[in-house]
C-alpha cells in the first residue's frame, strides 16, 4: 500500500497550478493534486512526478493578487467557513479550517470569491488515492491549464491529516523547499487514509489540509471517484505562458466540471 502511495505521489502531472500526490499510489499531488513543472511528456512510472504537484513550475502572470501576499487576520481564526462546489455530478461541501491552516483557507477562498474556479474540472481522479481539480478550464476545443497568482507558504504540520474526505492544496514535486512552498490554486480531496501525505512524509515537506468534505457530500466525491479515467490531451502552459497539449493520465473520460464554488 505503501509503495503504491509513493508510485502516486511520484506521478504528480501539471494538472494545474499545483498537483497533489497521485492519489492511487502516494503520487505527490501537483497543482494541476499536478505539479507546476514545466510542461513535458509522461516520464516512466519509475520517474513520474508526484502527483500532487502542480502543473507548472514557475509562476504564472495572472491579474490575480499573489495569495502569498494575504495575510489572516485574527477574525478569519474564529470563523470556519464552509464552501460548496456545485458540480455536475451533484454539490460538494467543504467546511475549512481557518484556525489550523489560516493562508491556506485564505488562499482558497480568494479563488473562490474571484470565481476562479468556475467551468474547471477535476482533471485527476485515482480511486484509490484522490480526486484533483481546481486548475484545468473546461474549453470548446478540450481543457487549458488556468494562469494563478504565486504560492503560498506549506501548512502540512497544521496536525491535520490526509485522511478520507480531507481536503488538501496540491503543489510542485518533491525534496525543494522552492516545490514544497508552490501552492495556488489546486486542491485534491483524500478518497482512502493517505498517510504517505503527512508531514514529514513524503518529501520532508507533506501535503496541507485544510478543510473537510461534510459526511452527506462524501457521496457525490463517491460518485466522482468511480468515473471511467484515460489518458487524455490536456493544454498545460510552459515558461513562456504558451499552452502545450500534453497525453495525461487518470483524466476522467467523461468530464467533471465544477460548474461554480461558492460560499455558504
Amino acid at each position: 500500500m505503501m509503495k503504491s502511495i509513493l508510485t502516486a505521489i511520484l506521478f504528480l502531472l501539471p494538472l494545474g497550478v499545483t498537483l497533489a500526490a497521485d492519489p492511487k499510489p502516494v503520487t505527490a499531488i501537483k497543482d494541476a493534486p499536478m505539479g507546476e513543472a514545466k510542461a513535458k511528456a509522461e516520464p516512466e512510472a519509475k520517474n513520474k512526478p508526484d502527483p500532487l504537484k502542480p502543473a507548472s513550475k514557475i509562476p504564472l502572470k495572472s491579474n490575480l493578487k499573489s495569495p502569498a501576499t494575504v495575510k489572516a487576520s485574527s477574525s478569519d481564526k474564529t470563523k470556519e467557513p464552509t464552501v460548496e462546489l456545485v458540480t455536475n455530478m451533484g454539490s460538494i461541501v467543504i467546511k475549512l479550517f481557518p484556525q489550523k491552516a489560516p493562508v491556506s483557507v485564505k488562499n482558497f477562498l480568494k479563488y473562490v470569491d474571484e470565481k476562479f474556479y468556475d467551468n474547471t474540472i477535476f482533471h485527476r481522479v485515482m480511486d484509490e488515492f484522490m480526486v484533483q481539480g481546481g486548475g484545468f478550464s473546461k474549453d470548446p476545443d478540450g481543457y487549458s491549464q488556468k494562469p494563478t497568482g504565486a504560492g503560498i507558504i506549506n501548512e502540512a504540520r497544521n496536525g491535520l491529516k490526509n485522511d478520507v474526505g480531507y481536503v488538501a492544496m496540491a503543489r510542485k514535486g518533491m525534496s525543494s523547499w522552492t516545490d514544497a512552498n508552490s501552492t495556488t490554486s489546486q486542491f485534491f480531496i483524500n478518497v482512502v487514509k493517505n498517510d504517505g501525505l503527512n508531514y514529514p512524509n513524503p518529501d520532508g515537506f507533506g501535503y496541507a489540509v485544510f478543510g473537510q468534505v461534510t459526511e452527506p457530500s462524501m457521496k457525490v466525491v463517491e460518485k466522482i471517484k468511480s468515473v471511467k479515467t484515460g489518458s487524455l490531451p490536456l493544454k498545460m502552459l510552459d515558461e513562456t505562458n504558451k499552452l502545450n497539449p500534453i497525453e495525461t493520465p487518470n483524466v476522467p473520460i467523461k468530464e467533471v466540471v465544477i460548474i461554480t464554488a461558492r460560499r455558504i
